[in-house]
């Protein structure tokens, strides 16, 4: 058994909870709360280490990019694996306005992408402000909290 009490295939009555997809859920809505929030910790806590994983995977990748830009080398070589400087081109908005101009000309509406800035719209309308071509959807969550 984990440090959450959450079990591998254990049946929902041994009071652990099966991590695999398709497994057994409790039988009761209340238990199946229980299972959703012991499984949601579990994966926050789980969150937290692949965060910190994360920050020392970009801390080594900056130290190797930084000094192997500072050397005449292009690369290193270890034991295992070798790293090379690489370089490739990436698009970078200099002036939106032209960008703008040059999307709506050109009927190339392809170059932006298709979201909406949640925030940004749920503001105008705090605001009492409608914004063309928006409509308000109701999206159904779910709300898990201790007793």
């Amino acid at each position: 058994m984990s440090r959450h009490g959450i079990g591998g295939n254990n049946p929902p009555e041994d009071k652990t909870i099966s991590l695999k997809v398709g497994a057994a859920l409790p039988k009761t809505l209340g238990r199946c709360a229980d299972a959703y929030h012991e499984v949601r910790e579990l994966r926050l806590a789980m969150d937290k280490d692949v965060k910190r994983i994360k920050e020392r995977e970009n801390e080594i990748h900056d130290h190797i990019l930084e000094h192997l830009s500072k050397s005449d080398d292009t690369g290193a070589s270890g034991l295992k694996y070798k790293a090379l400087v690489t370089s490739k081109e990436k698009a970078s908005a200099d002036d939106w306005e032209e960008i703008y101009d040059y999307i709506v000309d050109n009927d190339r509406f392809d170059l932006m992408g298709k979201s909406l800035n949640q925030k940004t719209v749920a503001e105008l309308w705090d605001n009492d402000e409608k914004v063309p071509g928006v409509k308000k959807v109701h999206v159904k969550s779910l709300s898990i909290t201790k007793i």
